[in-house]
Parts: C-alpha cells; sequence; structure tokens
C-alpha cells in the first residue's frame, strides 16, 4: 500500500443524464467522496501540502522483546505530536488491522507537514476504539482489556510514502493459573471456573507519552472470573500493588465424578503486579490438597 487519494465516484451514464447529473451537484453543492486505497499511482508527493505517513504495526513481547505481527481485526489510534510540543497532538486518526502486520486509516490517513515528530499509538487488541486521552491521561479503565502502547520520538517527516514501525507493547498485567497434578490422592480433571481477588478499579490512568498504567494501591476486594480452558486460567488485569493480605484464587474443579470448590493464597510481590508481566503460576494437587507450587514471570500468552 502506498497512497491514499480523494476520489469521487459515478455510475454509468448516458450525455442526458450526466447534465441531470450536473445540474443536482449545481443545485445541493455536494458530491459524496470515499478514502480508498490506491496502489497503482506513483510519484504523488503530498495531500493538500502535506506528507501522507504510514505504520508498520508489531506486537512486542515484555519479556522477550520477541516480534509478531500486530493481530487482524483491532483499532488502533495514533497521536502524533511536534517534537518537543507534546501537550497538543496534531492529528490523532483512527486505523483499523484489516489483516495482520497493516494498519488502513477508517478516515483520513495522517498528513503531516516536515518536521520532527513525536508519536504515541494506543490499541484496545479488539475491534473497539481505545479510551481518549485528555491532558495525555485516559482514565477509562477496566479489568480484562489487553491495553496495548507504542511511543517514538524524534522522528523525521520530510518524505510522502514515509512509514513509521509501531512497535505495541503490553500496558495491563496477566495472570495465568496452570493445575498440574502430583499425585493421585486428589487429581484434579478439568477446571470448571477460576476467581482472582483483585482491587476494585478506582482512580486508576494510562498515560499517553510513556505507556504506564499507574497501579491501585488499594486492598484485593473484587471477584473477578478468569477465562478456562481445561487446566489453565488465565486474565488481564490492571496493574496493582498493596501491603494488605495475601490474594486469594477460587477455584471450582471436577475431580473424578465430584465438583468442590477450594482456595489458594498467594503471597503479594514487593513489586507489584507490573504492567506488560505476565506472572505464571502452578497450582498443585498432592496429599488431598491444593498448594501454590512455582511463579515465574514469562512471556505474555497470546491470544
Amino acid at each position: 500500500m502506498r497512497l491514499l487519494r480523494k476520489k469521487t465516484r459515478f455510475g454509468t451514464m448516458t450525455r442526458a443524464s450526466i447534465w441531470i447529473g450536473i445540474g443536482s451537484l449545481l443545485c445541493c453543492n455536494c458530491v459524496r467522496n470515499e478514502w480508498i486505497v490506491d496502489d497503482d499511482r506513483e510519484g504523488v508527493t503530498t495531500v493538500d501540502g502535506k506528507y501522507i505517513v504510514y505504520f508498520n504495526p508489531r506486537l512486542e513481547s515484555n519479556f522477550t522483546r520477541a516480534l509478531t505481527p500486530f493481530p487482524k481485526g483491532c483499532y488502533a489510534q495514533v497521536y502524533a505530536f511536534v517534537d518537543g510540543q507534546g501537550n497538543q497532538s496534531i492529528t490523532s486518526p483512527v486505523y483499523e488491522s484489516l489483516s495482520a502486520g497493516t494498519l488502513t486509516p477508517t478516515q483520513k490517513p495522517m498528513l503531516l507537514d516536515a518536521d520532527a515528530y513525536d508519536f504515541y499509538a494506543v490499541s484496545l487488541k479488539a475491534d473497539s476504539l481505545p479510551p481518549q486521552f485528555t491532558n495525555n491521561t485516559a482514565t477509562d479503565l477496566y479489568n480484562g482489556i489487553d491495553y496495548l502502547w507504542c511511543g517514538l520520538t524524534d522522528q523525521i517527516i520530510n518524505a510522502s510514502g514515509t512509514t513509521i514501525d509501531l512497535t505495541f507493547t503490553h500496558s495491563a498485567t496477566q495472570f495465568v493459573f496452570q493445575a498440574k497434578n502430583t499425585d493421585d490422592h486428589l487429581r484434579v480433571d478439568s477446571i470448571y471456573y477460576v476467581g482472582l481477588i483483585v482491587p476494585t478499579v478506582t482512580n486508576q490512568s494510562w498515560d499517553l507519552t510513556t505507556g504506564v498504567i499507574s497501579p491501585s494501591t488499594q486492598q484485593p476486594s473484587d471477584i473477578q472470573y478468569l477465562s478456562v480452558d481445561q487446566m489453565t486460567a488465565s486474565g488481564i488485569f490492571l496493574p496493582f500493588n498493596y501491603d494488605g493480605p495475601t490474594l486469594i484464587a477460587g477455584w471450582a474443579s471436577n475431580v473424578l465424578d465430584s465438583t468442590f470448590f477450594f482456595s489458594v493464597e498467594i503471597p503479594p510481590l514487593e513489586t507489584g503486579y507490573l504492567g506488560g508481566h505476565s506472572y505464571q503460576y502452578e497450582i498443585l494437587s498432592a496429599e488431598d490438597t491444593i498448594t501454590l507450587g512455582n511463579i515465574r514471570v514469562a512471556p505474555w500468552i497470546e491470544k
């Protein structure tokens, strides 16, 4: 994809219908215009005197730095600031990934004067729009959403068709629980549901220029349910850090022909649960009890 251009669409017309159409246009003084992708035109350097900017999106693991294509079917919003003037965005069009690893503008593309810019991009890794930022801060945040962020500074725009690599990282926190059997005294066959006690979301914000979601420091009090796939449960939450009681994970599991409820105490981490990190726990069944096994900070499990 190299260029977007404005194009007026007309159907097939006779000479009489053309004059009728022209008369109609003169009366209503309007033309239906659309922005369409044009892969064939080359040599056009500007649109309305501004340079067109393209974006190459990818997703980076916060842990391994491995790159994967930006997923299909997701919206992203891109902000451009004149370098050193981070209080006001020049333009912030919405893009959609019509195929993996691409971003196509939903309306007009990003058009910029020749200059140095700081670029920031956000996404929910979903087919819904990111939250609105006021003074570079968004507060309309929720658990269960995979917040993605990218930031680039000192990018020079001096030619049309400049492509900017947007490398998105995760701003929220992921929890993964893996049930494992260590003997046959209490054998877990499958998990029905998992509830994780986390702080209620209040006064947390997402910073556009850093990608950091401010952690909650409240004592966990709100039960959030994770998605379950046989022996694994996982969920995404806003970062939090607290000095209060241990975190409790509640499970309901199928053991042979019976169902029972159990809970596991998870001691809080001194660092808190940081954005971009995936905390993965082993939950072990042994000697008629459910206990906490290994914990590790590991690469984000993409879905």
